[in-house]
């Protein structure tokens, strides 16, 4: 398992990421520790993590992923869309940053 060779907190960061490119929605603790075989706490810990890392931004008083630069997990005004698939972004700049980021 990839966890034996890098941080727990660059796994649960890489599988946010991976989980918002495809379906378009920040995954929950849950979730992340089914794609990363981390329990629940250690996700837990780990969104707190990169939250005070300023990596995510995560919804006031809970584990809920509002935004995983540039993607965010809740609909804005911003949305960036290539074939079939879109997604939201918190700011236009960032709009831009999905086409990057993709």
């Amino acid at each position: 398992m990839l966890s034996s060779f890098r941080g727990r907190d660059e796994i649960v960061r890489d599988a946010i990421y991976a989980a918002v490119v495809e379906h378009a929605v920040t995954p929950g603790v849950e979730a992340t520790a089914r794609a990363t075989g981390i329990d629940a706490a250690g996700v837990d810990a780990a969104y707190r993590a990169l939250a005070d890392a300023h990596v995510i931004v995560l919804q006031p008083g809970t584990s809920i992923v509002a935004w995983a630069p540039p993607f965010s997990g809740v609909a804005t005004a911003f949305r960036t869309a290539v074939g079939e698939a879109s997604w939201y972004a918190p700011c236009a700049w960032d709009a831009f940053g999905i086409l990057a980021a993709l």
